[in-house]
């Protein structure tokens, strides 16, 4: 509520005052949204534990809980429901039945008490990572025009930042597509990775392409190398 989403910005702008919705707001949007969802999972996961719960209940309402959790955020990401295309669905399906086979394996450890509820915050931080991700893949790019280009920087937020977000945020700005997503991991990167568990942002700003190159930072092609001391 207050805000309305530019399709050609690819931002959402404050209702009454028209300015843009800074990228941390957003952000913030999602971190609210995703700790709601984790207080229902583990409400449903440690009423299964006590056997309140059967676990055919449980594994529906875990689902469902994590359907409405990837929609929303890739919603967010869109710019609404609406901006929502048959692609977006279809990821969030095949992503879905991927978490449907991880959800029934851990559904009968915790019926059998091989789960500890820090084992159990644990792996429904891993379900909420997964979600995550939605956010980025549903994002577009800002409509430019031809003398313009799109960049992003990878911003740390608030928390421990793994040695591979620290390394990309050190690249500041550059062309869009070119930086790794929240969550997307490397192969040849040699140190520790954070995986759905990042909580990293990025920003993205629209500017003339004859300033592009006073902004950019490092070349480009040393991100694809993974190499932790350029």
């Amino acid at each position: 509520p207050g805000f309305v989403y530019d399709p050609r910005t690819r931002r959402y702008h404050n209702v009454e005052t028209r300015q843009f919705v800074s990228f941390a707001t957003i952000y913030g949007l999602l971190d609210s949204n995703e700790t709601a969802s984790a207080a229902v999972m583990l409400n449903l996961t440690t009423a299964l534990d006590r056997g309140d719960l059967t676990k055919g209940l449980w594994l529906a309402a875990m689902q469902q809980q994590l359907r409405i959790l990837h929609v929303q955020n890739a919603a967010l990401g869109a710019g609404g429901l609406a901006q929502l295309q048959s692609s977006d669905y279809y990821r969030i399906d095949s992503a879905l039945r991927e978490d449907l086979l991880r959800l029934e394996r851990f559904g009968f450890q915790v019926q059998n008490g091989e789960q500890s509820l820090a084992q159990i915050q644990n792996r429904i931080n891993l379900y909420l990572g997964n979600a995550r991700t939605q956010y980025w893949r549903a994002r577009r790019p800002p409509v430019v025009q031809p003398h313009e280009i799109v960049l992003e920087r990878r911003v740390l937020r608030p928390g421990e930042s793994c040695a591979w977000c620290i390394y990309l945020a050190n690249f500041g700005w550059q062309p869009y597509g070119v930086l790794p997503r929240p969550g997307e991991s490397s192969a040849t990167f040699q140190g520790d990775q954070c995986l759905t568990n990042c909580r990293c942002g990025m920003d993205q700003r629209v500017v003339n392409r004859t300033e592009a190159p006073l902004l950019l930072g490092p070349p480009a092609s040393l991100i694809a190398k993974g190499v932790a001391h350029a």
